[in-house]
């Protein structure tokens, strides 16, 4: 019966799938709208206090594209708690119960909607109000405690004072994200810290689920990270700045701006603020009069520079007395800045260019009898000219087919001046993957929008072809850029109002736009790149469309600049009359001779001798006009000059078509063709005219013209192509010119070659495993190639080959054998070095992972990797067995270099692993195989017992076993019906190490039957397929089946999509919970859960790992899991890639 309602469904399924096949496409597009819709509510007020000690205002309706959606607001708690009415403006107004005594969060959650588009949006937002202390009177305040005297037996608090938010932050565990934890105003849920007096300071210590966790400073990829950890940690203290300090004295515990959480913050920085030890002290603070508070909120109320044209909401409410309401009045200025119908806002119709300020008065009120007022002037920041040019020419409605700029403004620093960065048409040099810009407007080129249904493609001319723009994404999710000659392959790009400029879909969900930018080390790149809408307020610079049209004062500076004439003439001669970008140019002599006559753009001239003449080009368009003067000699006959050169590299030479050859004769002014043909390895710097000095525009090229005005001895002068450097000379070299590099072959793998020079210094050739055919360790190799760095590492990046041959004897590189000392004072030019390195002890890190393996060389951590390709399987297998605390030494290895040096191993052969006895290694599998314990779930199915790694096993059950057997192949396990009680047997394994028996016996549980079971699975790829799931966005939940759900919680990033590995990825340090529930009335036999990792985390079951694809055994309605490490690390990642769960009904 079941089967055939099951074929009725899917019948039906079919008939209605073939119904509403045509509107599928439409709808799914309306659908994606409403995603970018709540993506934008989402970025809208994603950096909103998480902390409400007032009500606040939200948007009912936004627009994107144009579009207008609809939001409607409401919240997870009564009436009661929050309140949501009606304000003005299209907005509603969030009120809290700041008075309440009990600490409260709640939900806030904006549901988007679109008229006409079936079903809604949703986005959460998680705010919180604390406690309001009562009203007796009687407060805690925190009291600083002198460490010098402090009482390792008492408990103590870790407060610090936010000076801009005038309030006290309690240090507690709880992740505030991924680097911080939060900080708390209720004195109430601060935590107690232990200090302790060690010789250079002192330790802090707290007590997390029973255990005692130090407080500590962790660097990472160069951010100062305040971790708990099981290990003592020393801060230092700072008396001048009053700070906890870490070992290397430059950050301190804290933080900074408007936050409120504690990590880790500058120690010289004049936004910083520090945590110190404190006590609680019991004080009565007689409460303030209306006026005392009103008084008080005026002394803090300020208003901040008005740098931007921006509006300016100002505050209604005081933040430091909630109770004290604002209004303002704004005096009459000339720069047009006016105070909105709504009394807060300030309407600024644009930036003067010179610092200006207005007056604004406030009047504060608190209840009827307290008043005061303050009069405020604001400071206007004055726009550059240059800037005002930029914004006066910003396109706020594109239309297609029409000829825009492309350009972004920089407002510069100490590395690039502030200007307007026009798109050229070309790439920048050397990238596939950025435009060229310049601030030369006149050398822009024009893009255009094309129509693309309801968006546009964005193209531009090159060659009079249509070169489209297109965003792209890379491995790690973020946007890219490219650059295609076909419209079909491009992407479509919608206009953003709000920033007024182009966002594409980069991977068919995710928003990016084109921008400069700068990187993490604050290095601007004008050139123009693929950016995603998360990084729009952050290190980016957005590339918009302007107005193409060149002023008529521009064309005319441009045409005056590129207008040249020769020096001398000897017959009659023309002169242009128009000009670039439709200039004019009309012609005079600056002095009257009859016997020349200008006629248009024609001089003609009837002399008996030399004369000298000015003339005079007047340039004008438009009312703008500007002239230019060439001094030139009119000859009564035009003279004819010999031409010579002696060099077989000059192949050609012409007059137009006419070949000349050495010692001909041309006349006067004739532009002559040379073309050269440089000999190998060598390439054209310059030409000379007899003794005259050299001519450099030329260089590089195989092709140049002259102008004969005199006896002509032309030479031309050639370097070599790739200029010859040392390496170290290589390393200091311009990174846009190409040199040839020499050095002995010390190693190669997957990824890159490593040389040397003998003596001298290394480097790291990235050929991405493209190794050239005849290279190999110990052989002379040149190659040619720019430099490159990435993190710190100097390399040349994709390199060319030029000559390999033999190293003589005395060319051998021998490896420097570090010890602690010297892996210590290793610096990024010792990248590449050939090194070897003993009595590593191997700490943590997944093998399989091939990088972040962690050894210590002493005290000193000691990261090694190996790439993909290469020797790496063999590698992988040699390290495969490996166990913490084992010392290994490697020898002939490199130095590689990421923000700090690594080892990398490119051979088996340098890996020397622990010798051990026969006892030791048989014990290792014994433990390795017992720690492995098999569970049998399924009748019928197979379980396969676990294998060690170059072992044979032979496997039998113990003596009168039945209620499981071997499969057919002796590898596994497997029952033919299950029990009706669980039973326990032994899997004995037998097998030889040194001709010498060893023995394990692995736990077998058969569990009982629980009758008719059913396995629900899904695949995280297809699942994210099926239910449209967004790169880099945040899912909670996960339904297998109608009565399995799957519930993931923890901080910001636990619970992200990456279609990069198409992985649901779960974020240690967020402290995490994967909850797996059956509907009531069914019961969970098992679970699986298949993950890759990063940085050693691992799946947790309580205290119990679990590896990848193992069973967990549950026989519950539900079963939560973790994340823990396999290593120290607490910043680990559970990538899940697939989940299988069997239940049964209960």
């Amino acid at each position: 019966m079941k089967k055939r309602l099951a074929l009725i469904l899917l019948v039906l399924v079919m008939c209605l799938s073939v119904a509403f096949a045509a509107c599928d496409t439409t709808n799914n597009d309306k659908k994606a709208d409403l995603k970018a819709a709540a993506n934008y509510v989402k970025v809208l007020y994603r950096d909103k206090d998480v902390d409400v000690t007032k009500a606040f205002t939200r948007k009912t309706t936004v627009a994107v594209d144009n579009v207008s959606y609809d939001v409607a607001w409401s919240a997870n708690v009564g009436d009661d708690k929050v309140k949501i009415s009606a304000a003005n403006n299209g907005e509603v107004t969030v009120s809290v119960d700041t008075t309440t005594t009990v600490t409260f969060e709640f939900t806030l959650t904006a549901t988007v909607t679109k008229e006409g588009v079936e079903g809604s949006e949703k986005v959460e937002f998680k705010h919180k109000v604390t406690a309001k202390q009562s009203d007796d009177g009687k407060t805690y305040v925190p009291e600083r405690v002198d460490l010098a005297t402090i009482d390792t037996a008492k408990t103590y608090k870790l407060v610090q004072y936010n000076p801009t938010k005038q309030t006290n932050y309690y240090f507690t565990t709880e992740v505030f994200n991924t680097y911080y934890w939060s900080g708390e105003s209720d004195y109430t849920k601060a935590v107690d810290v232990t200090v302790a007096k060690t010789e250079k300071g002192y330790t802090l210590s707290v007590q997390v689920d029973g255990a005692t966790k130090y407080l500590a400073c962790k660097v990472s990829n160069a951010h100062y990270n305040l971790v708990l950890q099981d290990a003592a940690y020393t801060f230092t203290y700072n008396t001048e700045k009053q700070a906890l300090v870490c070992e290397d004295g430059t950050n301190a515990i804290g933080s900074f701006g408007q936050n409120q959480s504690y990590g880790m913050t500058k120690l010289d920085s004049d936004t910083s603020f520090f945590a110190y030890i404190c006590t609680l002290k019991e004080t009565v603070v007689a409460p303030k009069t209306a006026q005392e508070k009103a008084d008080e909120a005026a002394a803090a109320l300020t208003v901040a520079d008005i740098t931007s044209n921006e509006d300016r909401v100002l505050p209604t409410t005081s933040a430091i007395h909630d109770d004290v309401t604002i209004t303002w009045t704004l005096e009459q200025n000339t720069l047009g800045i006016t105070l909105a119908a709504d009394g807060k806002t300030l309407k600024i119709a644009s930036m003067p260019t010179t610092d200006s300020t207005i007056k604004l008065t406030a009047t504060l009120s608190c209840g009827t009898n307290g008043k005061a007022t303050k009069e405020i002037t604001v400071n206007i920041k004055a726009v550059s000219a240059i800037k005002a040019q930029y914004e006066a020419n910003v396109i706020t409605a594109p239309k297609a087919e029409t000829a825009y700029f492309l350009a972004l403004y920089f407002a510069g620093n100490d590395d690039v001046a502030e200007g307007i960065y026009y798109f050229t048409g070309a790439m920048e040099d050397g990238k596939t993957y950025s435009l060229d810009t310049s601030t030369d407007k006149t050398k822009a080129a024009k893009v255009y929008l094309e129509t693309a249904g309801s968006a546009y493609r964005l193209y531009f001319l090159k060659d009079d072809v249509k070169n489209y723009i297109e965003l792209t994404a890379q491995s790690n999710g973020a946007a890219s850029l490219q650059v295609k000659t076909k419209s079909t392959e491009s992407a479509t790009w919608t206009f953003n109002t709000e920033y007024n400029m182009l966002t594409g879909k980069y991977d068919g969900t995710n928003d990016g736009f084109l921008s400069g930018y700068t990187n993490s080390s604050g290095k601007l790149y004008t050139a123009i790149r693929g950016r995603e809408m998360d990084n729009i307020e952050k290190r980016s610079y957005p590339a918009r469309l302007l107005s193409a049209e060149i002023t008529d004062e521009e064309a005319v500076a441009a045409t005056k600049e590129s207008l040249t004439l020769n020096a001398s003439y000897g017959d009659t001669f023309t002169v242009p009359t128009t000009g670039e970008h439709g200039t004019a140019i009309a012609w005079a002599l600056k002095e009257a001779n009859d016997k020349v006559t200008v006629n248009t753009g024609t001089v003609s001239f009837n002399i008996t001798e030399t004369t000298n003449i000015t003339l005079v080009a007047t340039i004008t368009k438009g009312s703008a006009s500007d002239t230019k003067e060439f001094a030139i000699s009119l000859l009564k006959e035009t003279p004819k000059f010999t031409v010579t050169w002696n060099d077989a590299t000059i192949t050609s030479v012409k007059n137009g078509e006419a070949t000349v050859a050495s010692g001909d004769q041309v006349d006067l002014n004739t532009t002559l063709t040379i073309t050269v043909a440089p000999a190998e390895g060598m390439k054209l710097a310059s030409y000379k005219i007899g003794e005259g000095e050299a001519v450099t525009t030329v260089a590089g090229k195989t092709s140049f013209e002259i102008v004969v005005t005199a006896d002509t001895a032309l030479s031309v002068q050639y370097v070599e192509q790739y200029p010859a450097k040392t390496i170290a000379e290589f390393k200091a070299a311009d990174k846009n010119t190409e040199y040839k590099v020499t050095g002995i072959v010390t190693n190669m793998d997957g990824k890159a070659i490593f040389i040397q020079e003998k003596g001298g210094d290394a480097l790291y050739l990235l050929d991405y495993g493209t190794h050239a055919e005849g290279v190999a360790v110990g052989k002379k190799v040149t190659y040619r190639g720019k430099l490159g760095e990435y993190n710190g590492l100097l390399q040349m990046s994709n390199p060319t080959l030029v000559k390999v041959e033999d190293a003589a004897a005395d060319e051998k590189i021998e490896a420097t054998v570090l010890d602690e000392t010297k892996y210590k004072a290793l610096v990024a030019n010792d990248a590449a070095k050939l090194v070897t390195i003993n009595d590593l002890v191997y700490q943590d890190g997944s093998i399989a992972a091939k990088s972040n393996i962690n050894f210590k060389l002493g005290e000193t951590k000691v990261a090694v990797r190996f790439e993909d390709k290469g020797d790496s399987a063999n590698i992988l297998a040699a390290l495969k067995n490996i166990k913490a605390g084992d010392k290994i030494s490697l020898e002939n290895v490199n130095i590689g270099w990421f923000k700090g040096p690594q080892a990398i191993i490119s051979l088996t052969a340098s890996i020397k692993l622990p010798t051990l006895t026969t006892a030791e290694k048989i014990a290792r599998v014994k433990a390795e195989l017992e720690g492995n314990p098999i569970v049998i779930n399924k009748a019928g199915q197979g379980v396969t017992l676990p294998t060690y790694d170059g072992v044979t096993i032979t496997w039998s059950l113990e003596e009168g076993a039945t209620a499981c057997t071997l499969t057919e192949d002796k590898l596994g396990v497997i029952a033919a019906t299950l029990p009706d009680a669980d039973v326990e047997l032994k899997a004995i394994a037998r097998f030889t190490i040194d001709e010498t028996a060893g023995t394990a016996e692995v736990s077998v549980t058969v569990k009982k039957s629980v009758g008719e079971t059913t396995t629900a699975n899904v695949v995280i790829k297809d699942y994210a397929t099926a239910n449209s799931w967004a790169n880099a966005t945040q899912y909670g939940t996960l339904q297998l089946d109608s009565n399995i759900t799957v519930t993931v919680k923890g901080g910001d990033n636990t619970g992200k999509y990456y279609n990069s590995g198409n992985e649901w990825r779960i974020y240690q340090n967020e402290k995490p919970t994967i909850t797996i529930a059956a509907k009531e009335g069914y019961t969970i036999v098992s679970v699986t859960i298949t993950y890759n990792i990063n940085k050693t985390g691992i799946l947790t079951n309580g205290t119990v790992q679990v590896k990848s694809g193992t069973l967990i055994d549950v026989n519950a309605a539900s079963i939560a899991l973790g994340v823990g490490n396999t290593g120290s690390v607490t910043n680990g990642q559970v990538k899940i890639t697939a989940i299988e769960v069997v239940y049964a009904a209960a």
